[in-house]
């Protein structure tokens, strides 16, 4: 789907196209357990591992080395769809910054004042060959994913505590012939993967998408919105649903603002939301059973579809559960 709508976002789930590996289902919660780590390494401090270019590869192109290292990765960076490889860039240290740089994307690792902080840039004019994309075709991502590190299902919580700061460090579009201001811009997403694991389930194996739109170049906030993610000729989707909460119900200030701006929240309302939405869309089957579904992915990243020039910085990210049962 183009983003043709000031509500509507780019199809993909910020990359639907994730690399999903099996994770042992968690068992349930110990008595007096509470928050459970859903990711590790929040500061980015083991390195990335970056998938291929072309959508959907799983063989790693090369690994970027934070300043901290030696190198473990645990995150992967989606670069799906660029006509360049950040897995063949060479770190360069300068002004407190870590750098790899491919020609259009990079990723920083802060070593100065701003430690611990990462960095994703993708120039999208570059990308575009200096001109506004045709209709259909295939954008640009620059996302961090991986699979969550315990994957409790939506009964055993009661709480998904997540936040992240976020600093807009660029965004400059360049509106060659052509450019349309609603269908033209830069988003900053994160989403969950919601599956359902239960393998005596009708609809084992299905999935929705939830998560929060941080950032579009269009508007200051994000509204609620729900959709389907189609395929166009040049980019592949899943046809599986996309829920995406109000940004308000995360942070009063927006992103555009150029500081240092606080999301957090909960997430599980929103992500059982998203679950009777898809419900009510005729997806994942008959299953009504909150047991059945767990979270078990995610990425946060770019999703470019015009030609913009954008950086974000991020630091402070963190991802849990916090168990005790159906509230």
């Amino acid at each position: 789907m183009n983003a043709t709508h000031p509500s509507a976002r780019m199809s993909g789930a910020c990359g639907a196209l994730v690399v999903f590996l099996a994770v042992q289902p968690l068992g349930p919660p110990a008595r007096g357990q509470d928050l459970i780590p859903l990711v590790d390494d929040v500061t980015f401090d083991r390195g990335l591992t970056v998938l291929p270019p072309a959508a959907g590869g799983t063989n790693a192109t090369g690994v970027l080395v934070s300043p901290v290292g030696p190198p473990d990765p645990v995150w992967r960076l989606a670069q799906w769809h660029s006509r360049f490889d950040l897995g063949a860039a060479q770190g360069t240290d300068r002004d407190g910054w870590r750098s790899y740089f491919d020609g259009a994307k990079s990723v920083a690792f802060a070593t100065g004042a701003d430690a611990p902080a990462l960095s994703l840039g993708l120039d999208a004019d570059t990308e575009y060959r200096n001109k506004v994309p045709e209709k259909g075709d295939a954008w640009p991502h620059l996302l961090l994913e991986r699979n969550l590190i315990a994957t409790p299902s939506l009964q055993e919580v009661i709480a998904v505590p997540f936040e992240v700061q976020l600093k807009r460090a660029r965004a400059d579009a360049v509106k060659h012939e052509g450019w349309n201001p609603q269908q033209h811009t830069a988003q900053f997403c994160f989403y969950l993967m919601v599956r359902n694991t239960n393998r005596k389930s009708d609809g084992f194996g299905d999935y929705y998408w939830c998560g929060v739109l941080l950032y579009d170049t269009r508007y200051p906030s994000a509204e609620e919105w729900s959709m389907i993610d189609r395929s166009t000729a040049n980019k592949p989707g899943t046809d599986k649903v996309i829920h995406q909460m109000p940004y308000a119900a995360l942070a009063t200030e927006s992103v555009h603002s150029g500081n240092w701006v606080h999301v957090k929240g909960d997430l599980l309302p929103h992500i059982r939301k998203g679950l009777q939405i898809a419900w009510s869309k005729g997806h994942l089957g008959t299953s009504r059973e909150l047991s059945d579904y767990r979270l078990e992915a995610m990425n946060m990243g770019w999703e470019v579809t015009g030609p913009l020039n954008v950086t974000m910085q991020i630091r402070g990210f963190n991802l849990q559960a916090e168990a005790g049962g159906v509230r």
